[in-house]
């Protein structure tokens, strides 16, 4: 239901957002950039092996390239704060499958071409699930990436 909330929202806010003069892509770069920011500050001393994690269902995705698309093979592993989260993100795989596939369609395919734009969607990611979990957070997620055709 939060998943549903959230995709209305965010369908809201893009259509609302050019009528009101808000620039929405520059608030939610500024979001996953100051995010970003924060990760990567801290990736050369904080190692994930320590925490929970869980490895999700390949998922299966169009990116566009150029006048292209192309289907793709992504793979998930979240590393978790808790073992209460896996649980809660187990429970609701359909809504959390649903929403990484709509995050994911929305990207191009060079996205994936350089871990500075790795690194940002792995981190708008990250925050989209944390909006809607309850038992803890999704800490770093690590994307794994294969062009199919």
């Amino acid at each position: 239901m939060i998943l549903l909330t959230t995709s209305i929202l965010f369908i809201v806010g893009a259509y609302l957002a050019p009528k009101l003069g808000i620039n929405l892509r520059a608030i939610t770069h500024q979001a996953v950039n100051k995010q970003h920011r924060s990760v990567t500050s801290k990736s050369s001393t904080i190692t994930y092996s320590h925490l929970p994690s869980m490895q999700l269902d390949s998922l299966l995705v169009r990116l566009i390239s150029g006048k292209h698309i192309h289907l793709n093979k992504i793979d998930i592993a979240l590393y978790l704060s808790s073992p209460k989260v896996k649980t809660e993100i187990q429970s609701s795989m359909q809504q959390v499958r649903d929403h990484l596939v709509f995050i994911l369609s929305a990207k191009d395919i060079l996205v994936f071409s350089n871990a500075q734009k790795q690194n940002l969607l792995e981190a708008e990611i990250t925050q989209q699930l944390n909006l809607f979990l309850t038992t803890g957070k999704v800490k770093h997620i690590q994307l794994q990436h294969t062009v199919l055709n």
